[in-house]
């Protein structure tokens, strides 16, 4: 059998580990309590970070709706542009056509007036 003192140092030996057990139990709780939390963080960031490029992506797709339709009021404003200039053209040459064929007139009209004038 085993001695007093050797039980003794035993029985203080077991406590020992049974307290080095119960602190390790504790720091692996705590260590576990502080994953836990900083999984939450990781998710809770991730969510924020999915978020993000979800606002980013939908400006981007807004940005290019925008684009395409400056490109296409662009497009119709030249083509407008180019019909506008056809028809200053167009305008311009009716109204030198009108001066062209007034002039005649104008003419006879003067010839009349100077006939008067030298009557009087």
């Amino acid at each position: 059998m085993l001695e007093q003192a050797e039980i003794d140092k035993l029985l203080t030996e077991l406590n020992t580990v049974r307290s080095d057990v119960r602190d390790l139990r504790n720091k692996i709780n705590n260590l576990d309590r502080k994953k836990e939390e900083l999984y939450r963080e990781k998710r809770k960031v991730s969510s924020d970070i999915h978020s993000r490029i979800k606002v980013a992506k939908d400006s981007k797709d807004k940005r290019n709706n925008l684009t395409e339709t400056v490109k296409t009021t662009k497009h119709s404003k030249e083509e407008l542009e180019a019909k506008l200039k056809s028809l200053e053209e167009e305008v311009a040459t009716l109204k030198n056509e009108k001066h062209r064929r007034q002039r005649p007139y104008d003419v006879k009209k003067r010839n009349q007036k100077v006939r008067i004038q030298n009557r009087n």
